[in-house]
């Protein structure tokens, strides 16, 4: 009877042993936690107490930070706080509160793989062939004219190989973005648009002191240059902007707060002004700039955005392109030459101004219906600048004439058409968005290029896509088309009218269009 009395006493002992063996555990991880937590966030600790921007100025101005340097420093750190790295971490919760109900990143239960829109690969792989047959016309007289101007020694077709070479590299970035899994590249939107927009920073502050290994033409330093290659930043955040909002603006849209000014509009707003600041304020490239934010007002329109409260944000960055023009001289020069339109005076001295548009307008006018053919361009002889680059649609214009330029610009609207159907019917939010950012990004290069060989449009400096020289943009849209092409491998069948949640419940029921047997599954 004792020992039947004792084996409660002795159980209720062990069970308290227990929970204090588990409270103290829990105890240690909270204080390692919290240490971690205070290791993480020196940066943030210290001077800067809140997020607001005044009253980290009005600090400032106090003087309470001793030196100088100590006052610079605090505000540059706080600075780089609260409009780049509060956002982000922002949006990535958002991202990751989304990530759990399974409707942004993780994607859909099980959608089977199918077969990827090989159409739109058709269109792309159109006008790369079209792009070499022009480059490989235009190269001799492209070499001959640098080597007379400059005194370098290119060969007759090094710039048609140097291209082939950029396809090349261009297509394994293209197949490798349709291999990588998607959740695995929008999960990291935000890693890889703080590193783009640093190495902006960091070209614009190497620039300032004219250091390698910047590389600066016309005025303008935007290139990042090694062992006789280049690379143009600025294109590179152009994916980590779409991406980063891509995957922000779909996370809020699946839970209907697209329209909320401090859940949304606000964050997206400092992630574009600081694209803006760093891209057309301190690289000087408001073309691309431009892109940038007509990509991202296809993405907002896309998400179901409301006009009135797209309106608003439109006026803001409005009138922030306008303050970028007065502030820049040659800016102003090019509208006052667009708008004078007088070609009548291109080799007098108040006339220089107007010689690119001018002899632009010369060629295409000289192709007249059928083109004077391949290799017979007369004004690519060193009459027309940058015939390889910004150029290069009125050169083609002379070669293939009015029926080539039309069939030309018919194989883009392919090309949107499908991105278009792309978006349709995506059921994804994130992925959506991606492809109506990439839609806008394209859209807006080639109008704005093919505006402003005819006339319709200030000269800006922005390449054809997919057929103009150059390296870096040639091989970020091949990739960035690639991501598309991988994204077309999870369409559903039928058109998708929004982003509700009502979607996403009947995912089973779906039906598997193009799908063979032996098909694999995929968690996005």
């Amino acid at each position: 009877m004792e020992t039947r009395r004792r084996q409660p006493v002795r159980d209720s002992a062990r069970r308290n042993s227990g929970r204090l063996a588990v409270s103290d555990s829990l105890h240690r991880n909270n204080l390692s936690s919290q240490k971690r937590t205070i290791q993480k966030n020196s940066f943030f600790d210290g001077d800067l107490k809140n997020d607001s921007f005044m009253a980290v100025i009005q600090d400032f101005l106090k003087g309470q930070f001793g030196s100088l340097l100590e006052r610079v420093w605090f505000l540059v750190r706080s600075s780089i706080i609260i409009f780049i790295i509060n956002p982000c971490v922002r949006i990535r919760e958002s991202v990751k509160a989304d990530n759990k109900k399974r409707l942004n990143l993780e994607g859909f239960e099980k959608i089977r793989k199918h077969r990827a829109n090989y159409i739109l690969f058709l269109f792309i792989g159109l006008l790369l062939l079209i792009g070499l047959v022009v480059m490989f016309s235009l190269s001799p007289q492209r070499a001959n004219s640098l080597n007379i101007a400059k005194g370098t020694n290119y060969d007759d077709y090094y710039f048609f190989w140097r291209h082939l070479t950029y396809i090349v590299i261009g297509l394994l970035f293209f197949f490798g973005m349709k291999a990588i899994p998607l959740n695995w590249i929008f999960s990291r939107s935000s890693q890889i648009f703080v590193f783009s927009l640093i190495l902006c920073v960091v070209l614009a502050g190497l620039a300032m002191f004219n250091l390698p290994p910047v590389i600066c033409e016309n005025g303008a330093c935007r290139w990042f240059g090694f062992s006789g290659f280049s690379f143009q930043q600025a294109e590179f955040l152009k994916i980590g902007a779409i991406l980063l909002l891509s995957t922000f603006l779909g996370a809020q849209a699946s839970k209907g707060k697209i329209n909320s000014y401090k859940e949304t509009i606000l964050p997206a707003g400092v992630i574009i002004i600081a694209v803006l600041l760093v891209v057309a304020g301190f690289q000087k490239d408001l073309g691309t700039a431009t892109t940038i934010i007509i990509a991202i007002a296809f993405q907002f329109v896309v998400a179901g955005m409301k006009s009135d409260k797209l309106v608003p944000v439109g006026l803001v960055i409005l009138a922030g392109v306008v303050l970028l023009i007065v502030f820049e001289p040659h800016r102003i020069s090019r509208i006052l030459t667009f708008s004078k339109g007088d070609c009548s005076n291109i080799l007098t001295e108040s006339g220089k101004d107007q010689y690119h548009i001018c002899n632009a307008k010369l060629a295409i006018g000289s192709g007249g219906i059928l083109g004077l053919g391949i290799g017979n361009s007369v004004q690519s002889a060193g009459y027309l600048p940058e015939t390889i680059n910004d150029s290069i649609f009125a050169v083609m214009g002379e070669m293939f004439g009015f029926v080539g330029l039309v069939g030309i610009l018919a194989i883009y609207f392919g090309l949107i058409y499908q991105l278009l159907k792309v978006i349709s019917r995506m059921e994804n939010p994130a992925s959506r968005l991606f492809v109506a950012g990439v839609t806008g990004w394209i859209t807006s290069q080639t109008v704005i290029n093919v505006a402003a060989m005819v006339g319709l449009f200030p000269l800006k400096g922005i390449t054809i896509p997919l057929i103009s020289y150059g390296g870096t943009s040639l091989v970020v849209i091949l990739g960035v088309l690639g991501i598309v092409f991988n994204i077309s491998n999870y369409t559903s069948f039928k058109q998708v009218e929004d982003f509700k949640e009502e979607g996403y419940e009947n995912t089973s029921n779906r039906r598997r269009v193009g799908r063979s047997r032996g098909a694999r599954s995929s968690s996005f």
